[in-house]
């Protein structure tokens, strides 16, 4: 690799979410704090979320999703329940390469597979499947397809030209002319699948260290938001359970000192699957 190659950015891609979702609630265009059920379909968060044959969907909060408080288990990296050492949808993934997923059918699948882990605002588990809901959600109170959602309130504003959403938008190479750095996954190269267009609103990003340079000196200099509440907002941390480990909205801290490596201090961003990661 070199300094000016495009890669896959997997779950950094939720700051990317999470800013597009809070600069909506700036518009006024959706609650933080309102049930997700007035922004989905009422099938879908009927069916979400179910303890002992009760549903707690329409009580999740888009701030729960934001947050991995929302008790929804994770599609992505769930139950292993063949014992092949994979969880059982990235196994689905490199089974059917040629598979072209979109939102409706992750969610189908998750619901169909996927156990809730406890009533919503009981604890911290992160998920991908809250930010697939959080695509959704930014898909229906913009009207915009969710890779000109981000292009509208991110990447043009910040300048971030090589950054695109896979499967949605034509990946042009680098400004060096190469493609996208190769990731790999239980040896399988990850760019030669269509099966990883599930990724989407929760890890769908091939960027570039400027652009992601660009972003997070956008979000340290305050440059991202209209109102200094997003930010403070983005940086209310839950405890996730684990020592130096805290979330906020679609942003790790992690404090160093908690890992017994005392004087480095703390960064707060968000790193992805292929150990790509963004810190400051």
């Amino acid at each position: 690799m070199t300094v000016d190659d495009p890669f896959i950015i997997s779950s950094g891609t939720k700051m990317v979410t999470a800013v597009t979702t809070l600069k909506l609630s700036e518009q006024g265009k959706l609650d933080l704090d309102g049930p997700i059920s007035q922004y989905l379909p009422e099938d879908l968060v009927a069916n979400l979320l179910v303890l002992d044959g009760e549903s707690y969907g329409e009580t999740i909060t888009v701030r729960q999703l934001l947050n991995h408080t929302s008790g929804l288990g994770d599609f992505s990296n769930g139950p292993d329940t063949d014992g092949s050492g994979l969880p059982d949808f990235k196994d689905l993934v490199l089974k059917e390469p040629d598979t072209l997923w979109d939102v409706d059918a992750v969610l189908a699948w998750a619901v169909e597979n996927i156990p809730p882990v406890s009533i919503p605002g009981d604890g911290f588990h992160y998920s991908d499947t809250n930010f697939q809901l959080l695509g959704l959600i930014i898909e229906n109170v913009s009207d915009l397809p969710l890779h000109e959602a981000y292009r509208q309130f991110i990447f043009e504003p910040l300048g971030m030209n090589d950054t695109y959403l896979e499967f949605y938008e034509d990946g042009a190479p680098g400004d060096n002319g190469r493609s996208v750095s190769q990731a790999y996954y239980a040896g399988t190269n990850w760019d030669d699948l269509d099966s990883h267009s599930y990724e989407w609103g929760s890890g769908g990003l091939v960027s570039t260290f400027e652009d992601q340079t660009r972003f997070m000196w956008a979000l340290v200099n305050d440059e991202l938001f209209d109102e200094p509440a997003s930010k403070e907002a983005m940086m209310t941390w839950v405890d996730t359970g684990d020592p130096g480990n805290y979330y906020g909205l679609g942003l790790w801290h992690f404090v160093i000192d908690e890992w017994d490596i005392p004087g480095l201090g703390e960064v707060y961003g968000h790193g992805g699957l292929f150990n790509s990661h963004a810190h400051y």
